[in-house]
Formats: C-alpha cells, structure tokens, sequence
C-alpha cells in the first residue's frame, strides 16, 4: 500500500515536472503558427507571389515512388484539346478600274462591204467619248428650229482635240459658216480637214468647233492622233463640248453632211446600230422617242428617230436611228407605234446591226434591201 503510494506521488511529481515543458513547447508552435500565417498573408499580398502560388498550386505532386513519364500524345495546332488560332484578313481590295476607253479596231474598217469605218476618236483615250443624248445628227437642236448636223461629245474645257485622220488643214479661225472671221459665227473657232480619203469619188473632210483654241493653221499637214486644238465655249454652245461633222465635197464649198457615229472606227469588242422606222404605209416615223435595253447590263439609251427635214443619210443603210460604241450583246428595241413594240437585236463586234421597223407588217432584221438614190444625199 505505502509502495502504491509512493509510485502515485513519483508519477504525478513527474507529471508536475513536465507540464511546464508541455507548456511551454504549445505557446512555441502557436507562436510559429501566427507568425507562418503573417508571413503567407505577406506573400499572397504580392502579384508575384500570386503567380507564384499559382504555378504551385497547378504543378503536379510527384512521391518519392513515382517517376516523371513522357505523355504519350503531343498537343499539335490541329488537336480539339485546344482551341485553334483564328486568323481574321481584311477583305481584298477590287483590282483598280481603268478610265481608259478600249482601244479602237485598225482603221480603216469594214466587215460589211458597205461599212466605212474611216476615222478614229478625236478625244484622248482617257476620255468618254458618248455623244450627247440631246445633241446627235439628225435632231432638231433644243427650243430652236436648227438641224443638228454633226455629233456633239461632252468633255471638260481644255481638253485636247485629235485629227481623227490624216488630211491638210483647209481652215482654221472663225466665220466657217458666215466668214470673213466673224467670230459670232455659230462654229466659233474651228478647223477643217481635207483628207487623203474619198467615199463614193467624193473627198471627206472633218470639222471640229467651239475650240478655245487652235494649235494648227492653214495649210499644214498633219497625222492621224495630231492635236489641232482644245475644247472651248466659242459660237453658239451653252457648255464646253467638241462639235464633229463629217462632209462629203461635192464641189468648192458645196457638201454633203453625214452622221459621224457610222464613220469612226468603234472600240474592240463593240458594234454600231442602225434603224430605219416607218409607218405601215412606207413614210419615215420622225422625232420617234426609242428605247435600248442591254440585256446583259439592263443600260438603257433614249434616242429620237432623225426629223424628216433630215435628208443626208447613208446611202446603203438610209438609217433615222443611229446608236454607235454598244458593247457586243443583245438589246432590247422598243417604242410605240399603235401599241409598244419591241424586237431583239444582236450587236456585232465591229459591224453594224441594221434592222427596219415597217409598221404593222413588223421588224426586219438584216441588211437592207436596193433603193433608188433619189431618196438620200440630196443637198442640204
């Protein structure tokens, strides 16, 4: 019993004696633990240490009995395991356009045995040389009672004015049409060209007006593609444009007008049309507002049938409706006449489209049949 004592009274003096060692060795650790978790506040406040804990916490934990395998498949740029790059390009840009006309077939030109495609553009080739709906041969001028006899072609002022042929200046100045250098003469300043080139035993010249000004005189040689002058606002115009007329010399100062468009050469790959539109009885339908309709581009023209005052016409086609430079294709024709009428034409490259329009007996496409020449060229 005093042994059992005894052991009770050792063991708790020991117990006693190792208390304060416990005690101490709790207040230690709790004294690391709030100083480790100051010092992991410290580091999760720095973006480097962030990153830091980051990359540990995605790095794997390798044991001691473990090894760092190779994977056995590689994540190449076509793998679903990753999205893949999308690379965005701007839109291609359209291939520059040109303002360049298409170049013009060789001169002289004649598919047809009856055509007589003689003269090249007397603009540059960087100009648009359509003619002016309101102002082509055969029209009635606007709000005057004056036959049109030439071609008039919109361009800006100063623009260069070529020989459309090779020929000897004739006249250069003012007064073509009342002389003596009258300089209210409707042409205002112009120049005449007698070529080297004959229709039917007859000379042709060309004639340009309301020029600003003249670069050649009287006399003087020139070649096709020669500048003779600019575009101006000289006689009767309203705006600067180039007035052409093509004249067949009879004798001294006595000619024949012709329309230009049925003499300069087209542009590759284009063709002339031409009309003749009558009544059901054989009379010519004057001042007749007719549409043409590109099939293939949906373009439309409005052009007038010639005045029957008009008289000078071509001696094969005997046209009242001419339409140059359209583009090989089919058109639409249309106009009224005891209702709207309509026909298909097709335009060939180089050539021109002749059709008749005969009234109630309908269209006819193809060259035209003989007629007498008392009905054309007589004097104007």
């Amino acid at each position: 019993m005093k042994t059992t004592q005894t052991l009770s009274k050792s063991l708790t003096h020991k117990s006693m004696g190792a208390k304060p060692v416990f005690m101490g060795s709790l207040v230690l650790i709790l004294i690391l633990s709030g100083c480790a978790s100051r010092v992991m506040a410290s580091v999760n406040q720095s973006p480097l240490a962030a990153q830091s804990t980051a990359i540990v916490s995605t790095t794997p934990t390798i044991s001691d009995t473990e090894t760092l395998q190779t994977p056995e498949k590689t994540v190449s740029p076509t793998s679903t395991d990753q999205p893949l790059v999308q690379l965005t390009f701007p839109p291609p840009e359209p291939e520059p356009t040109s303002n360049l006309r298409p170049p013009e077939y060789e001169i002289p030109l004649a598919l047809n045995p009856n055509d007589h495609f003689y003269f090249s553009s007397s603009l540059p080739i960087d100009y648009v040389d359509k003619p002016l709906p309101d102002y082509r041969y055969g029209y009635i001028l606007p709000d005057t009672t004056t036959m049109h006899t030439g071609t008039d072609f919109k361009v800006p002022l100063h623009t260069p004015i070529l020989a459309a042929a090779d020929g000897k200046v004739v006249f250069a100045g003012y007064g073509l049409l009342n002389g003596a250098g009258n300089k209210d003469d409707p042409y205002g300043l112009a120049v005449v060209i007698r070529h080297n080139l004959s229709f039917q035993n007859r000379t042709i010249l060309t004639v340009y007006a309301h020029m600003e000004k003249t670069t050649v005189q009287k006399g003087d040689w020139v070649k096709s593609g020669d500048q003779i002058g600019n575009v101006g606002l000289t006689g009767a115009t309203s705006g600067p444009h180039l007035h052409i007329e093509i004249r067949l010399e009879v004798d001294a100062n006595e000619y024949e007008v012709q329309n230009p468009e049925m003499w300069i050469v087209p542009s590759m790959g284009y063709g002339v049309l031409a009309g003749r539109v009558m009544t059901t009885g054989g009379g010519l339908l004057g001042e007749r507002q007719i549409w043409v309709k590109s099939l293939t581009t949906g373009e439309t023209w409005i052009m007038y049938t010639y005045s029957t005052r008009m008289k000078h016409i071509d001696p094969y086609y005997q046209e009242n409706l001419l339409l140059s430079d359209l583009a090989a294709g089919k058109y639409e024709v249309s106009f009224y006449y005891f209702g709207l009428q309509k026909q298909i034409v097709d335009i060939r490259p180089g050539a021109i489209t002749f059709f008749q329009f005969l009234g109630k007996n309908g269209f006819k496409i193809g060259d035209p049949a003989p007629a007498s020449t008392d009905e054309f060229l007589t004097h104007f």
